[in-house]
């Protein structure tokens, strides 16, 4: 009995032992992140004030106090096991970070892999960018379209856009490149489409995989970034508008020509045209525009299959990257409401398409458009 007796004793002792080094260990790390907050307050509040001087300091500090939360832990994970641990930098509350609602957060990242990296002593952002809206917390940056030497391109005559919204190197697609932890991370502050809040690393990885050659990096096939001429594009809709308007061959004459939903053409060539360079959607949209015309009395309705069709995803979800990797792959969906009952890939982009035929939007670009 004496024996038990100090077994027992022993286990008190150790479990009093881990009991108090763990709350010792939690006492600290609450600390530090209590002074990592502070300081990251701090410097907002002086950055702040600059920017609005005509704003007393208290004011600045109160609203900087009541818009941020402590930075947050993202565990990346593949096949159930924790990678990694990042961390992300102080997060906005309603993505806004000061007093004119402008798009602020501080981060030492600031371009894409696919993109060069700045001089030590920094590059300097185009001039018709506000430095507030330079935060890659918000936005990479991608030179891919400022290329172009179209001399009537957007970002030739950016004083056609109101100033302060037009951010010429935002990153447009997504590619396997731009799956790492670091942008796991920061992705994942913003919900969708808008971001990766709520997505698996392992979900995001093995759909951008897929997306790894240089058709992906750019959106029109056949055309250098730097192309000297102008791409003409169509961009047609399911409206009725365009019935008995004989406007088909004007359509079809375009370089590009963009499609979405349903994108019915067959019995109306004359109207709307023929061709589908692009055809926009997300999964739900794809579905709900099939059914929609089954019910309109267009039987076993797909997407435009042609061969030079691109599925260009404006992904909402979890959804979309399972789809698209398993479009690509050439195998069933295993989860969600598209799981396979047969057993069979999904056949709405044709049998075993390439993956080159395959485009991914990026959520910053997605983002940008929403908020700018």
């Amino acid at each position: 009995m004496g024996r038990f007796k100090w077994l027992f004793l022993l286990c008190l002792v150790l479990t009093l032992g881990f009991v108090w080094f763990s709350g010792s260990y939690l006492h600290k790390s609450l600390a530090k992140s209590k002074v990592n907050l502070a300081s990251y307050q701090e410097t907002r509040t002086s950055e702040m004030s600059e920017k609005n001087p005509h704003v007393k300091r208290s004011e600045v500090l109160a609203e900087v106090q009541r818009t941020t939360k402590p930075p947050q832990i993202v565990n990346i994970t593949q096949n159930g096991k924790i990678l990694t641990k990042i961390q992300t930098v102080a997060e906005v509350k309603g993505n806004r970070t000061d007093l004119e609602s402008s798009m602020v957060v501080g981060t030492r990242r600031n371009r894409t892999e696919a993109t060069p990296k700045p001089a030590d002593t920094g590059t300097p952002a185009p001039p018709t960018v506000p430095p507030d809206k330079r935060s890659p917390t918000w936005f990479l940056r991608d030179d891919t379209y400022t290329r172009s030497k179209c001399p009537s391109a957007i970002r030739k005559n950016p004083d056609k856009v109101p100033s302060g919204k037009f951010i010429p190197d935002i990153p447009v697609l997504m590619w396997s490149e731009h799956i790492t932890p670091e942008e796991y991370a920061r992705l994942s502050q913003f919900k969708m489409s808008y971001g990766w809040d709520g997505m698996s690393y392992e979900d995001v990885k093995n759909c951008l995989r897929h997306l790894n050659t240089s058709a992906h990096r750019y959106m029109f096939p056949g055309w250098a970034p730097d192309h000297a001429g102008c791409i003409r594009c169509a961009v047609v809709g399911n409206g009725g508008i365009l019935r008995g308007s004989g406007k088909g061959k004007e359509i079809d004459g375009h370089d590009f020509v963009w499609r979405v939903n349903a994108a019915i053409t067959e019995g109306f060539e004359e109207d709307v045209g023929k061709r589908t360079s692009f055809y926009f959607h997300s999964v739900n949209s794809m579905k709900k525009s099939a059914a929609h015309s089954r019910l309109s009395g267009f039987r076993d309705r797909l997407p435009p299959q042609s061969k030079d069709t691109v599925y260009t995803s404006i992904s909402h979800g979890r959804r979309d990257y399972v789809y698209f990797d398993a479009a690509i792959s050439w195998k069933p969906v295993k989860s969600g409401r598209d799981r396979s009952k047969a057993h069979e890939p999904p056949s709405e982009y044709g049998v075993k398409p390439a993956s080159t035929k395959f485009r991914m939007l990026h959520p910053d670009f997605m983002r940008y458009l929403k908020y700018q």
